[in-house]
């Protein structure tokens, strides 16, 4: 009877253990996957003569830093950014005082009161977006 006791046991402890191991494996348990999840909070869009600058709030509110490599206004024009862009995970991010001046494809004009696409690339390949509309200064 006390080897069948043993036995029960035993196997219930490596169920735990084994459980134990299991979630830390799969971060269920720490500090679990890195990962950055930026949030655009505020976008503007201020259509100038040639051109237009971009305003934007962004927020990263995953645990890893992320890194911008790109900003684009869709079917207008790409933002110029001066190298990479920095977003500590938890932290704001703001566009300079003077914003980011966004300089049209081939001239394409930027339409006061039209919605415009945002899109801000990270070097991870990720995607954020938020729709903006374009106004005049």
């Amino acid at each position: 009877m006390s080897r069948s006791i043993a036995t029960v046991l035993m196997i219930g402890v490596a169920i735990i253990v084994g459980g134990a191991l299991g979630g830390w494996v799969l971060g269920l348990w720490g500090r679990g996957a890195e990962a950055e999840l930026l949030k655009i909070l505020d976008a503007e869009l201020l259509v100038e003569e040639r051109g237009a600058r971009l305003f934007l709030t962004i927020k990263n509110e995953g645990n890893k830093d992320a890194l911008v490599m790109k900003i684009v206004v869709e079917k207008v024009g790409e933002a110029k950014l001066e190298g990479v862009v920095f977003v500590p995970a938890g932290r704001l991010w703001r566009t300079p005082p003077e914003g980011l001046v966004i300089v049209p494809y081939n001239g394409v004009p930027i339409m006061s009161g039209e919605p415009y696409m945002v899109r801000v690339i990270t070097d991870t390949g990720n995607v954020y977006q938020i729709i903006v509309r374009a106004q005049s200064p």
